[in-house]
C-alpha cells in the first residue's frame, strides 16, 4: 500500500514538474514619458496568472546635475486569489551610486564566460507578441526637427534590429515618430509582451552560474558584489 502512495505522489510530483516547465512566465513592460511625468511598470504573470507580480513606478524625480534623481515604487505579488500588502519604497540614485552601479555590472560581466553567447542562446527562447514604441518629437525648429527625427529613426531600426535578431516576434511592430514642427515638445511610450518557457529560463539560469563557477573568481566576486550592493 505505501509503495502504491509513494508511487502515485512521485508521478504527481512529475507531472507538477513537466507542467510547470512547459508552463510560460509572461511579461508586460510598459513605459511613457509625457512633458515631465515619467511612468514605468512590470508585471510579471506565471501559471496563467495564479502567480503574478507588478512593479509600478509612478513618480521618477530629477534633483539636478549633483542631486541625481529619485523614484517611489510600489511592487504587489499575488498568488491565487490572496494578494501580499503592498510594498512601497523610494530609492535615490546620485551620480556616484550611478557610477557604482555602472561599475559593479562591468565587474560582474567579466566573471562570466562568454556572458554574450549565453545572453543571446537566451533570447533564441523568448517570444514577443506585442511591441509598441510611438514618440513625438520638436525641437523648434523645422529643419532640426527634420534631422533629430532621422536620427531617432537610426536609433530605434539599429535596436530592433540587434533585440529581434535573436527573439521571435509574433506580432507586427509598431514603430512611429510624429515630428511636431511648430513647438518643442518630447514624449514617448513602450509596451513590450514577452514571454518564456519557465523549464528553460531555470535551466539558462543554470547555464549561468555554471559560466560564473568557471570564470576565475566568479563566484567571490558576484557574492561580493551583490553584498556591497545590498549595502
Amino acid at each position: 500500500m505505501w509503495a502504491m502512495i509513494w508511487l502515485w505522489l512521485v508521478i504527481f510530483l512529475v507531472v507538477v514538474m513537466v507542467g510547470l516547465g512547459l508552463s510560460r512566465l509572461r511579461v508586460h513592460i510598459f513605459f511613457s514619458r509625457v512633458k515631465d511625468n515619467d511612468h514605468f511598470f512590470v508585471h510579471l504573470k506565471l501559471l496563467g496568472g495564479l502567480i503574478s507580480y507588478k512593479m509600478d513606478v509612478p513618480i521618477l524625480e530629477y534633483r539636478g546635475l549633483f542631486g541625481g534623481f529619485a523614484i517611489k515604487m510600489k511592487s504587489i505579488l499575488r498568488i491565487t486569489k490572496k494578494e501580499m500588502q503592498p510594498k512601497k519604497q523610494k530609492e535615490q540614485f546620485t551620480p556616484e551610486r550611478i557610477s557604482d552601479i555602472y561599475r559593479w555590472g562591468r565587474v560582474l560581466l567579466a566573471h562570466v564566460r562568454e556572458f554574450t553567447s549565453w545572453l543571446h542562446h537566451m533570447l533564441t527562447h523568448v517570444k514577443c507578441t506585442e511591441f509598441r514604441w510611438n514618440t513625438r518629437l520638436g525641437i523648434g525648429d523645422a529643419a532640426e526637427t527634420a534631422l533629430a527625427t532621422g536620427m531617432l529613426w537610426a536609433v530605434k531600426s539599429t535596436l530592433f534590429g540587434y533585440i529581434f535578431q535573436y527573439v521571435h516576434l509574433e506580432a507586427k511592430p509598431k514603430l512611429s515618430i510624429q515630428p511636431q514642427y511648430n513647438h518643442p515638445e518630447f514624449s514617448t511610450e513602450f509596451s513590450c509582451h514577452a514571454s518564456i518557457r519557465i523549464g528553460y529560463l531555470f535551466y539558462s539560469m543554470l547555464v549561468l552560474l555554471w559560466r560564473i563557477m568557471k570564470s576565475k573568481g566568479g563566484l567571490k566576486t558576484w557574492g561580493s558584489v551583490i553584498f556591497r550592493a545590498q549595502g
